[in-house]
């Protein structure tokens, strides 16, 4: 040992750096090498270049000046504070695992809408009316669906009878199927209409509506393709209610896990 080395230094410094990464050749060590050995595993850290053509007398001293400048490193005097802080920490703190599982579990969504349709007239006689189509395109790939559902949007709804307030005429339903499917067969309930929805008096018009319905359509909306959707044998008291400036939606909630 080099005059003027105090062994307890070489043993501080040393119980530090078997800590650091790549430090493990330090712990089976004799006496009169653990200074190169701690050089060797010094030199290897931010700011240690200042090492490299210093004199065996003075090697612990530039190691310890190096060490001291890392994180709670001046506790080379209290190595058991250096344990208490780094003996808690995560075993794997930087595992993009675990960022990843939360964002493929987040739901979020996607709206589809149709073009605009510039006037729908609701018959009094009862007769399915025909809304316009949605193409579903661009989900991303290998998503799970949580939930569907439609939308109808109205710009204006107006009474064209002269004879009294109008109005839906009973419960109806608008329904949802692929354009592949049939209808009767394939098509789900998307939309519940109640009696008396939309009353206007009559030869008036007033300001329209957002409809979001209840009932998931995932079952029969799974992905991407041209969906058609109708109001099932839509009915309304007097010839007739017409809706302008008609769009209608399918809001697609997704995980991508």
């Amino acid at each position: 040992m080099p005059y003027g080395i105090k062994q307890s230094d070489v043993a501080a410094i040393k119980a530090v750096t078997d800590l650091l990464p790549n430090a493990g050749a330090l712990s089976d060590l004799a006496t009169d090498t653990e200074v190169a050995a701690i050089k060797a595993v010094t030199d290897l850290l931010p700011n240690a270049g200042a090492l490299s053509d210093l004199a065996t007398d003075t090697e612990v001293a530039a190691i310890k000046a190096v060490t001291d400048l890392l994180p709670d490193a001046g506790a080379l005097s209290d190595l058991a504070t250096i344990q208490a802080k780094t003996t808690n920490l995560p075993t794997d703190p930087a595992d993009q695992s675990l960022v990843l599982a939360e964002v493929q579990n987040a739901v979020t969504y996607l709206d589809f809408w149709s073009v605009h349709d510039d006037s729908l007239t609701l018959p009094a006689v009862a007769a399915d009316t025909a809304l316009p189509d949605i193409v579903v395109a661009g989900l991303p790939a290998g998503v799970s669906l949580v939930r569907v559902v439609a939308m109808l949007k109205v710009r204006t709804i107006e009474n064209t009878a002269a004879g009294g307030t109008n109005a839906i005429n009973g419960a109806q339903t608008i329904r949802v199927k692929k354009s592949t499917g049939a209808w009767g067969v394939d098509d789900l309930n998307a939309i519940d209409l109640a009696d008396n929805l939309w009353t206007v008096a009559a030869s008036t018009r007033e300001a329209g509506d957002v409809l979001i319905g209840d009932n998931d359509v995932k079952a029969e909306v799974d992905g991407d393709a041209t969906y058609n959707l109708r109001f099932e044998d839509a009915l309304v008291d007097l010839a007739s209610l017409v809706l302008n400036d008609v769009m209608v939606g399918l809001r697609i909630y997704f995980t991508t896990g």
